[in-house]
Parts: structure tokens; C-alpha cells; sequence
């Protein structure tokens, strides 16, 4: 009796250990989840590393944006890592996309672990704008959107942060402008880039509704003849079109149009893509060429005392003044409008994305930054005006 008194007391003991190293087992394993989810809303004075990869065309056509960019990066990098708003580390990798959507999707998946970074920025073109999209929505990571593009590429990414208006605000601004100049009939040049073919489609849909016409042509911008480009020029003066609307994704060939249309004698005027009217510079002494030339553009107050003060930084670490303005400006105050927030509310996802779309109060260089639920920024283009070779608005 006795002996079988000692094994029921030994099995009693046995499950009472049982169940309290469960039980300690499992205090543990809840602490250490609480732990891991502690870590993964640390916040800036946790002293965090911040990871952002940036996609920039450093090579190609568009390299010379893309360049200048990056040392903007650069800079807000150095004067954020050295000042005392983040206790953290922000680190930024540089990915070449050369504005071609396979170099890009490669080079991203290649070189980046979504696993390791925070956020993606890029979108100076279409092209690299499809791949970083793309990586976004299959990675869960938080896209920073420096370019103008159209809202179809990105209405499905609630991951993304567009710091322009959308790209159709901006030409049916530009088309309805056109048409209240009492165009009927306007001719466009387009170059075969995904930013070409959606500008002009859009100026076209945007027009014909309004009751105009459009006579449209395009040009592949790494092989056009000036032969080619002059044939164009002449079918749209006898199209019997009023203006021309340059739907071009850089300044390619665009001295050439402008000898085509004095040569066949068709002085129409002008109407420009915000990235052509951002590249007068190109132009160099020639600039005076589009004079009365015509684009929407945001207005960035890049004429204001703050942008001024970041031009003379800019020129203090790289000796040159800021070419490529509303690039610029708009990337340097989008890494600071991520810092804030991962300041303010750690780095979730959901956490940082509720917080840019819900700030009311932030300036930037740029003006106030505002970012609507649809994930745009708020605001309006305004048009600006070719004048003795430089873009003025249109008081």
C-alpha cells in the first residue's frame, strides 16, 4: 500500500513540475515577445539605425538629376547623423536604376534585403517608379516618392508617399490652360518613355473631351535623325495645329525641334513637361530659345530664404549652386519628413504611415508638406512662363 502511496506522490510531483516549468516556459516566451515588439517600435531616441535605400538614375541619359540628388542625400545624411534631432543612425544605400525598369528591378532585388531597410525612395522616372512600386507592394516597405507620377502607377500601394500632386492634376492643368488660349487643334511631340507616352495620353484624353484636337507623333530620343525630326516638325504645321505641346521626358533633341520649327517657318508656341521646363538650364546660353514657353509646375518657393540658405550648404561641400531645384528640394525634405516621423512614432509601418498622412503643421524647404489620405501631397500646380531664359511664374 504504502509503495504504491509513494508513486502516486511521485506522479503528483512530476505533473506539478510539468505544468510550472510549462508555465515558467511560457512567461518567458510571452516576455520575450512583449521584448520583440518593444524592439520593433523604438523609437529615435532608442538610438535605432534608420535605413532608407535610394533609387536614382546614376547612369543613362538622366544621370546628371540623379547626381545631384544623391549629394543632396548626402548632405541631409551628414547634418542629421551629426546634430542632436536623432540619437539614431540614418544610413542611405544608393541603388542606380538609369531610368530603365529592368536595370532597376534587378539592381533593387540584387542589392537591397527588404528585411534591412525601413524605407525605399526614388521615382525621378516612370520607369524606375514601375520597379520600385513593384518592390513596395510584394515587400511591405514604406515607398518615398520623389517624382511626378501619375496616381494609377501607385492607387494601389497604400505603402507609398507621393511628394507631388498627382501627374494628371498637373496636365489636365496645362491642357485646359491650352485650351482656354482658344487652341482648337494642338500638335504633340512625345519621346517613347513611359513618361511621354502618359503625359501626352493624358493632355490628349484631357483636351478631346473639352472638345479639342490633338495631332500627336513620336520620337525615340537616343536615334532620331535630325532629317526624321524635321519631317514631324513640317506634317504638324500642315496639320494646321495652333501650338505644340513638347511631352518629353529630358532635353534630348530639343534644340533640334526648335531649328525644325524655324526652318519650316511654324513659330506655334510652346507648351513644356515639367521635366523639360525643369532642364532649361541645359540650355546654357541658348535658354533665351524657349522663351514663352508655357509648363505647370509646382511651386516650391524655391525663391524663399530657407532654400537659399540650403543652396549656400550645398555649395559649401560641392562648390556648385543647386541646378536641378524642385529635385532637390523635394528629396531633402523627404528624408527629413521620415526622420520626424520615425522620431515621433517609432518604425512600424502602420505607425510612420499615419503619421505622414495625418501632420498638418509641417514646413519644409519646399512650403508646407501636407500628404492627403489618398497618399498625394495636397496642393495645386500653378503655370510658370519661359522668360529671358528663365522660369518664372505666371502672376
Amino acid at each position: 500500500m504504502k509503495k504504491y502511496i509513494i508513486i502516486a506522490f511521485i506522479a503528483i510531483v512530476s505533473i506539478l513540475g510539468f505544468i510550472f516549468v510549462k508555465n515558467n516556459k511560457d512567461s518567458i516566451e510571452s516576455k520575450d515577445q512583449k521584448a520583440n515588439i518593444a524592439n520593433n517600435i523604438i523609437t529615435a531616441s532608442g538610438s535605432q539605425d534608420f535605413n532608407i535605400s535610394v533609387v536614382l538614375p546614376l547612369s543613362g541619359n538622366m544621370q546628371k538629376y540623379g547626381q545631384e540628388i544623391k549629394e543632396v542625400l548626402m548632405m541631409a545624411s551628414d547634418e542629421i547623423n551629426s546634430s542632436t534631432m536623432f540619437s539614431g543612425n540614418l544610413k542611405l544605400q544608393f541603388i542606380d536604376g538609369g531610368c530603365d525598369r529592368d536595370l532597376a528591378s534587378k539592381n533593387i532585388r540584387e542589392q537591397i534585403n527588404p528585411d534591412k531597410i525601413n524605407a525605399i525612395m526614388g521615382g525621378i522616372c516612370q520607369e524606375e517608379t514601375e520597379a520600385i512600386n513593384s518592390f513596395s507592394l510584394s515587400d511591405k516597405v514604406i515607398y518615398l516618392n520623389i517624382g511626378q507620377t501619375a496616381s494609377d502607377y501607385v492607387k494601389n500601394n497604400v505603402l507609398s508617399i507621393n511628394f507631388y500632386p498627382s501627374l494628371e492634376s498637373q496636365i489636365q492643368m496645362l491642357s485646359d490652360l491650352a485650351f482656354k488660349k482658344k487652341n482648337k487643334k494642338i500638335a504633340i511631340l512625345k519621346d517613347r518613355s513611359i513618361y511621354g507616352d502618359r503625359i501626352a495620353n493624358i493632355f490628349e484624353a484631357d483636351f478631346e473631351y473639352k472638345g479639342g484636337e490633338v495631332f500627336i507623333d513620336s520620337v525615340d530620343i537616343n536615334i532620331a535623325s535630325s532629317q526624321a525630326i524635321l519631317d514631324k516638325i513640317n506634317n504638324f504645321k500642315k496639320s494646321g495645329s495652333s501650338s505644340l505641346f513638347l511631352a518629353l521626358s529630358d532635353v534630348n533633341y530639343t534644340r533640334e525641334i526648335l531649328n525644325s520649327m524655324r526652318k519650316v517657318r511654324w513659330f506655334a508656341p510652346l507648351y513644356l513637361s515639367n521635366n523639360l521646363s525643369q532642364s532649361i538650364a541645359d540650355f546654357g546660353s541658348k535658354s533665351n530659345d524657349l522663351d514663352s514657353a508655357i509648363s505647370m509646375n509646382f511651386d516650391l518657393s524655391a525663391n524663399n530664404d530657407n532654400f537659399n540658405l540650403f543652396n549656400q550648404r550645398y555649395f559649401a561641400k560641392y562648390k556648385n549652386d543647386i541646378v536641378y531645384k524642385d529635385n532637390a528640394i523635394i528629396a531633402y525634405d523627404a528624408i527629413y519628413f521620415i526622420i520626424d516621423a520615425n522620431e515621433a512614432v517609432g518604425v512600424r509601418n502602420d505607425a510612420l504611415l499615419d503619421w505622414m498622412s495625418s501632420i498638418k503643421d509641417w514646413i519644409g524647404i519646399s512650403g508646407p508638406v501636407v500628404i492627403g489620405q489618398d497618399g498625394y501631397r495636397l496642393g495645386s500646380y500653378s503655370p510658370f512662363i519661359v522668360t529671358n531664359g528663365r522660369l518664372e511664374a505666371i502672376k
